[in-house]
């Protein structure tokens, strides 16, 4: 299974951060009450996708430098030396 880059995660946090820090003032109009609202929630916004960049760069897949030999018969190669 493809796993999502911890560098989209970052992306996304700027993106995210930028678009409702600058860009939700001036797309709503200055009357509703969310123009003043949303820009207050963008370090939050972006935030959580800091961490999850975090998390997704420092996780672990035990099966990401296993050979394809190796899941089938479920030994690795120095296994299969031995015997």
């Amino acid at each position: 299974m493809t796993r999502f880059p911890w560098w989209g995660s970052v992306i996304l946090a700027i993106i995210g951060y930028l678009g409702l820090k600058y860009g939700t003032p001036q797309l709503l109009d200055p009357e509703n009450h969310l123009s003043n609202l949303l820009p207050q929630f963008a370090p939050v916004f972006a935030m959580g996708f800091l961490l999850l960049a975090a998390k997704q760069l420092y996780d672990d897949d035990p099966n990401e430098n296993v050979d394809h030999d190796e899941q089938e018969s479920g030994k690795s190669q120095d296994d299969q030396k031995r015997d």
